[in-house]
């Protein structure tokens, strides 16, 4: 078992991002301007008390707060609640254009009030302007499928706002949508993600709360209107700021303060010079090595010392008398799949845009994700060599028992010695049953199969926020449910879908002009991740089917040698009864019986350890879901190289006359998400059910 004495890997927890988004009609009269902005105020007032009164018990009364507005800056309500935020400088405000500037420009009535976007980016604002697609120019014929991809434009805006929005502010008279993409349709989208909605009629300044569960569907955001729609902005605001705290009560608070604290992954001198993350639970890596045919060849170490992270005398003194442990696997850290796809160097690259410097300017988003994805992606990890350690450890120390046992059978004299080491055996599987689970007593198990669980359900979900983040899509999932392995589990393990949302949000909008050349830059890193998934589950498929083959032919073959054995003693004792075949002597058949029984309870028990290994891996079954899984990636491999053809097609200015490129990256981006969410869902559902096998 590991010891856990070094500092924590994880950073700290995550900063507390609160972001309000608004849409609302263009149209507002001169007259109710004011009125409309003092009203959006106060309710911006109000959402920032809220959340500092919510945020009341650890951890969330630590975290760091970020209060963040979202507008598209379009005329009216949007330039009237971004002047509203501007009035408060704890709001740090980011938009998102439709269009890049210039078009975007044309589709206002009043070409004047396209300043204040000028001067948001004079004042270095973080403006993401969707540059990819433009209408053709005005003396081009009206085509149907142009006026259908701008209405679809404005619906992926509306998509964008709800996404990133904690609440959202509807400047709306309550009418159905004039088009596609429209207030109305905003209001609609907020149902999917359960995003509560702050309506300000600004006609007569009345303020509704609208507050939907997450997976309302647009139909019931028309039909139950009435149910979900209530006076005021209170409803509306509390809930808006529940849903941003990670701890739902003490239990969670608990176990957020154990992962964010406790939960590490040791450094080891793996070398000279050389210093690598590494565990002691080698036993799993060990096995599946020996059983794979050499398709995995884990980097187990001999005799190595942590690195303690504290550099004082006292812990250099202590990490000198520190005995070596005796083996240790080393887990060097991957490098980035984003980059897989990318050439070398830019002259490689030849300036199209696939070159690695051009990756990291594209996909610079991602930075505030990357550490909290690292630090939960080795602990899952290591957490997961441990729990696999752990049932190996149990099912070949019960076979070890049992062989212990029947040497009683040959050292007839010596039955107590046996005894004792079948009884210390037992013991010991049983001592790391009860120190892996998650009971109580007699002795505090370190429920590793949950810590896992959850360890791995953030990083997923993590790996997924960060490709979204490229394209200013990252948010809170509205998923949460993802989190729980099973509805008795108890409210401790409803942290993980929150924490990963906490982290999700951390991103800014990306200050980017999302020209065609740079989604292709950005499609390339997308390639990347999948790629490197899609390698990953084509080795992993012939590894684990290597491993339930072997495991499975150990069990046959023990059993064979059982029968075999079995079945010759019984001739032998058969034949010694004829008088004709009374050479096989008497010594002979007490021999040949011992080495029967010996066998015959021996065999079976390594054969049952083996199926109980194999049942309890379900190492077939995985190997299947990898190639599933890749045949998926594959497919969105293909996507993706059509996407960045046709980007290159248009190079630097915005694509005409065809589909925008933007929502098919987008739709990809989530497609690609939403594979590694419903693998890991597969994933937590079979081992939900699998704890450390009892004895």
């Amino acid at each position: 078992m590991e010891k856990h004495d070094e500092a924590p890997l994880p950073g700290p927890i995550p900063p507390l991002v609160f972001t309000v988004a608004v849409t609302g009609h263009r149209a507002i009269p001169d007259a109710q301007r004011d009125a409309l902005r003092a009203a959006i105020a106060e309710v911006l007032t109000a959402a920032r008390s809220a959340v500092a009164d919510t945020a009341a018990g650890w951890p969330d009364a630590e975290r760091q707060r970020q209060f963040r507005f979202v507008s598209a800056l379009a005329e009216g309500a949007d330039q009237i609640a971004w002047d509203a935020a501007a009035a408060d400088p704890v709001w740090q405000r980011e938009a998102v254009l439709p269009f890049a500037r210039e078009d975007y420009a044309q589709t206002f009535d009043d070409p004047a009030r396209i300043a204040i976007v000028d001067e948001a980016m004079a004042a270095g604002l973080p403006i993401l302007q969707l540059a990819d697609w433009r209408w053709p120019a005005t003396d081009a014929p009206d085509d149907a499928f142009d006026r259908l991809w701008q209405a679809r434009r404005y619906r992926t805006l509306g998509q964008i706002l709800v996404r990133r929005a904690d609440l959202l502010i509807a400047v709306w008279r309550g009418q159905p949508a004039a088009g596609v993409g429209g207030t109305a349709d905003v209001v609609a989208e907020t149902g999917a993600e359960g995003v509560p909605t702050i309506w300000i009629d600004p006609d007569d300044l009345s303020i509704r709360s609208i507050v939907p569960e997450p997976g309302t569907s647009r139909r019931q955001m028309i039909d139950d209107a009435s149910a979900l729609t209530t006076d005021g902005a209170q409803r509306a605001i509390e809930a808006a700021a529940r849903s941003v705290m990670l701890s739902a009560d003490a239990a969670s608070a608990e176990a957020i303060r154990r992962f964010s604290t406790q939960e590490r992954v040791r450094e080891w001198r793996m070398g000279k010079g050389r210093v690598e993350p590494g565990t002691t639970s080698v036993l799993y890596a060990a096995t599946i090595g020996w059983l794979s045919r050499g398709t995995y060849r884990p980097q187990i170490r001999w005799f190595r010392k942590p690195v303690a992270k504290d550099q004082s005398m006292f812990a250099r003194v202590k990490s000198f008398f520190t005995l070596p442990r005796l083996f240790v696997l080393a887990m060097p850290e991957w490098p980035d799949d984003k980059y897989a796809a990318a050439d070398a160097t830019v002259e490689e690259a030849q300036n199209d845009g696939t070159s690695r410097e051009a990756i990291i300017a594209a996909t610079a988003s991602d930075a505030a994700i990357a550490p909290y994805f690292q630090s939960a992606d080795a602990v899952g990890t290591r957490l997961g060599h441990l729990y696999r350690s752990s049932y190996i450890a149990i099912f070949g120390l019960s076979a070890l028992a049992i062989f212990i046992a029947a040497l009683s059978l040959i050292f007839r004299n010596w039955t107590l010695i046996p005894a004792i080491g079948e009884l210390a055996t037992l013991s010991i599987a049983l001592y790391i049953w009860m120190r892996v689970s998650e009971k109580k007593v007699p002795v505090r198990g370190l429920a590793v199969h949950r810590r896992w669980l959850d360890a791995r359900f953030v990083a997923e979900m993590l790996r997924g926020a960060k490709a979204l983040s490229w394209i200013g899509f990252s948010g809170r999932s509205s998923a949460p449910s993802l989190g729980d392995a099973d509805a008795e589990a108890g409210s401790e393990h409803v942290w993980s879908p929150r924490f990963a949302n906490a982290v999700s949000t951390l991103p800014h909008m990306p200050d980017e002009r999302l020209t065609p050349d740079r989604l292709a830059t950005i499609g390339t890193a997308l390639k990347g991740v999948v790629v490197g998934q899609k390698t990953y589950h084509e080795k992993n498929a012939e590894r684990l089917r290597n491993v339930h083959r072997s495991l499975d032919r150990i069990g046959q073959r023990f059993i064979a040698l059982s029968i075999f054995l079995v079945f010759t003693y019984v001739v032998l004792f058969i034949a010694s009864t004829f008088p004709r075949l009374a050479f096989i002597e008497e010594d002979v058949l007490s021999v040949a019986g011992v080495v029967a029984a010996f066998f015959g309870s021996v065999s079976p028990a390594i054969a049952a350890a083996a199926a109980g290994i194999r049942y309890h891996g379900d190492y077939e079954r995985f190997a299947r879901r990898s190639l599933e899984t890749r045949a998926q990636l594959q497919e969105l491999e293909r996507k993706i190289d059509a996407l960045t053809a046709r980007a290159g097609q248009c190079g630097t200015r915005a694509c005409s006359a065809a589909p925008p490129l933007y929502e098919e990256l987008l739709e990809i981006t989530q497609e690609t998400a939403n594979l590694l969410s419903e693998d890991l869902r597969d994933w937590r559902f079979s081992y939900a059910v699998r704890p450390v096998p009892t004895l």
